[in-house]
């Protein structure tokens, strides 16, 4: 058995796990570095676009205001108009997790003109309500009818 004195004296290493790149030659034994865990990722957002979730977006005040403001702010296409086109526009859109707008389409097309202003229309509503999924807000694909009807 080795006394103290000696042990001081070695420059190898006693322990539960190896120690590599001790430097032999300058006499020095190197530290063993403990490797901490990494805290986790953060989670990463989402990006999947629901069709149904817990809690559908909204348009702020609800569906008739919504119906109230397409509208107002619809101008009917003077062309449309002239050839007495009128019909049903299907228009879907993705609310984000902010409430804006995005990937505006037309799914139902009536005439490229009346098409057009429905997007126009779409595009330019104010931010709505998010969706949510467990709690927190999601993408969510809407539908909206934009009826053009010539009086």
């Amino acid at each position: 058995m080795k006394s103290q004195e000696e042990l001081q004296q070695t420059n190898t290493a006693i322990g539960a796990f190896n120690v590599e790149g001790n430097d032999e030659a300058g006499g020095e034994v190197l530290k063993a570095k403990e490797v901490i865990a990494e805290p986790e990722p953060p989670k990463v957002e989402e990006s999947k676009v629901f069709d149904v979730v817990e809690e559908m977006p909204q348009f702020p005040g609800g569906p008739s205001a919504l119906f109230e403001y397409l509208s107002k702010n619809i101008k009917y296409p003077v062309v449309a108009e002239e050839n007495g086109v009128q019909g049903r526009v299907i228009v879907t859109f993705v609310v984000e997790r902010d409430g804006s707008i995005t990937d505006v389409k037309v799914v139902k097309s009536v005439d490229p003109s009346l098409d057009k202003e429905a997007q126009r229309v779409v595009k330019s509503m104010p931010h709505w309500i998010p969706g949510k999924q467990n709690g927190s807000a999601v993408r969510v694909k809407y539908t909206v009818p934009v009826t053009f009807r010539l009086q």
